[in-house]
This record gives C-alpha cells, structure tokens and sequence, in this order.
C-alpha cells in the first residue's frame, strides 16, 4: 500500500471516531441460537398459527396460495427463515418479552439487525413496542445489509417500561427473508468515548506511514 493509500485511511478511520455515534455496548434480544423452532398455518381463513417458548412467540398467518401449501416460518442455525412459493404471501409476528429496566445504563440507544438475505420481492418490517409503532423498513434485495435506527428519548423511556416488542413482517407475493442478531446497541453513559477498535486502526495507519516515510527517506 503507498503512502497516499495510508494517510487516506488514517484520516477516514479518524473521521468516524469522531464522527459516528459511539455504542459501547452490545444488548441481544435474539440471535436465533436457541428455541429452534417451525410454523406453518396452511389454510388461508385468517386465523395465525404461532409457537411461543422461553426465547420468543414465533406465528406464521397464511394470507394467499396455491395448493399445496409451502409458506413458513422457523428458526434454526441461529437465524430467522421465512419462505414463501411464487405464488404465495403470508405475514409472520415474532415477538420478545423486554424486562424494565433493560436500558437503564445508556442516555444513547439504537436498535438494529442483520438481513442475511432477501430475494427481488418487496419486503416490509415494521418494530412495535406495546403497539406502538417504534420503526418502518423496506427491506432491499441485498445480503448481509444491516439496519439501525437511534432510539428517541420517549422511545428509550418506553423500552426501559419494559412490554412486548413485535416485529411484524410482511411482504409481495413469493417474498423471501432471512435475519439474524436483533439488538440494541447502547452508549452505557460513554457516548464521547471514541471506538477503541477505530483508534487502533488510526495508530496503525499512523505508524505504517511514519515506517514508509523512514524507508524512503534511508
């Protein structure tokens, strides 16, 4: 790498410590590891087939088909799948229990997850907390795209209450998701605090371009 190359990442590795909101803390409502579960509903009559255990209530309502019936819904391997045939559309609710207090250290929080993979269909997810509207996404058709979205005060406020946090997924007829690690990630009182990790890669770059600079100039 020469010179230009390394003095540009240093001060781009410099720009996000400086720049970016800092989450020193990582809370998982769900990274899919346990509770491996599947639903099915197979009758579009509007009823919801859900499954709950200790980690989460999984339901999987069948909207439209053509039979047979291939729609589901299931966790394993540590992600959330859900897949629907050309021709069919469903909507899936997982939702968490959140305990008061969860956010009680942080005056910064945002919320994000990972979306392994999607197919061409739109794709909308929308986050609710005691029915209330916390977020809206349109998901692309992308791999490994992650998404977030800072708390407001009354939102965190109302996280730290404790209540049911829903995600409701829903989609074009055939639409296709999978997602992984839902968390929040929180500043715990050290917003100001530049990334450790960021720091590093500046005092390397840093000492790299100092080592260049000797060997040109010997």
């Amino acid at each position: 790498m020469n010179t230009k190359k390394m003095l540009a990442l240093a001060m781009f590795a410099l720009g996000l410590s400086l720049n970016t909101p800092t989450y020193a803390s990582i809370i998982v409502i769900d990274d899919f590891s346990v509770g491996q579960r599947s639903v099915q509903d197979n009758t579009v009559d509007g009823s919801t087939v859900s499954s709950t255990n200790g980690a989460r209530t999984l339901s999987h309502n069948l909207l439209s088909f053509d039979s047979p019936a291939e729609s589901a819904a299931k966790v394993s391997y540590g992600t959330l799948d859900i897949n629907n045939g050309i021709s069919e559309n469903s909507e899936v609710t997982v939702s968490w229990l959140l305990k008061s207090g969860l956010l009680s250290e942080a005056s910064n929080a945002a919320f994000d997850f990972t979306a392994i993979k999607t197919d061409s269909n739109p794709t909308n997810l929308k986050f609710l907390l005691n029915n209330a509207e916390l977020a809206e996404f349109n998901i692309p058709n992308d791999s490994n795209k992650s998404m977030l979205f800072a708390l407001t005060a009354d939102q965190l406020l109302a996280v730290n209450g404790g209540g049911t946090l829903a995600l409701e997924i829903n989609g074009a007829s055939g639409w296709d998701l999978s997602l992984d690690a839902i968390s929040f990630s929180t500043d715990n009182q050290a917003a100001n605090v530049p990334e450790p990790a960021l720091m590093g890669l500046v005092g390397i770059s840093l000492t790299a371009l100092s080592f260049a600079n000797k060997k040109k100039r010997s």
